[in-house]
């Protein structure tokens, strides 16, 4: 049953108030790599908005190789940013994506998606597709390991499920199908399923007005979503600890 709107809102608020406070006060403490470089706000759709950009985090070690224009950006990690599916930015995972970058010696790419309620999930899988499709065609990017935590660890999985089996892609109504190889997963104390440790309102990503934009029953669980995938598994690593509040969520994938 859906929660009323009022309190859909305000408990949105409130989950956005407390993100930015500790966001913020984690971000004015860290010290960001010097050896990689920001080349931020690219635009990945016509629309130019501000949920529609990506930064690259371009290691200096990966420049160094000499690589020609069309080689640089064959093998790229793309972080999802977590927040609920309602909140967040690009930039706050900035320190850990640009050591990412050093310490692997490749790109990372960060994007923003249009955040819930003005969108569904179907919706913000569509966006981060149609970045991947951008990424392929205009910087000639072949393989990217997915990386995302929280909501993004949830939208970083589901973006693999619909690039490997067109099925599930029709079930989430996908609108873009990128040529590209997932290489591997790291997902973050990710979101599994939305009926554990949700805060009331926040599922609300899930709902949608439009039967074209809603998505399919399983995919309310994670579990389900990667079990219909009609491919192997990439590489992956799932991170948690018992400080975490969906530890049982990255247990239970």
């Amino acid at each position: 049953m859906r929660t009323d709107k009022r309190v859909v809102e305000r408990t949105i608020e409130l989950f956005i108030e407390g993100c930015v406070k500790s966001d913020t006060a984690r971000m004015e403490k860290e010290v960001y790599p010097e050896d990689v470089k920001v080349i931020g706000d690219i635009s990945y759709d016509k629309e130019d908005s501000v949920f529609h950009k990506f930064d690259i985090y371009m290691p200096d070690a990966h420049m160094a190789k000499g690589l020609s224009e069309d080689k640089l950006y064959e093998k790229i990690v793309m972080d999802i940013h977590g927040g609920g599916f309602v909140y967040g930015l690009k930039e706050i995972n900035k320190c850990c994506n640009m050591t990412i970058a050093s310490r692997t010696s490749l790109p990372v790419v960060s994007i923003n998606y249009t955040l819930s309620p003005r969108v569904s999930i179907v919706e913000q899988l569509n966006e981060i597709c149609l970045a991947i499709k951008f990424l392929t065609e205009e910087y000639g990017v072949k393989s990217v390991t997915l990386m995302g935590d929280s909501a993004g660890g949830y939208l970083a999985a589901a973006t693999w499920a619909i690039i490997s089996d067109s099925k599930v892609r029709a079930e989430f109504h996908g609108r873009t199908a990128p040529q590209v190889k997932v290489d591997g997963l790291v997902l973050i104390c990710p979101a599994a399923r939305d009926d554990s440790k949700f805060v009331e309102g926040i599922e609300v990503a899930f709902f949608s007005d439009d039967e074209e934009n809603l998505v399919p029953s399983y995919g309310r669980d994670l579990g389900e979503v990667v079990k219909r995938v009609n491919a192997p598994v990439p590489p992956s690593v799932l991170i948690t600890s018992d400080k975490d509040f969906l530890e049982k969520e990255t247990l239970y994938l």
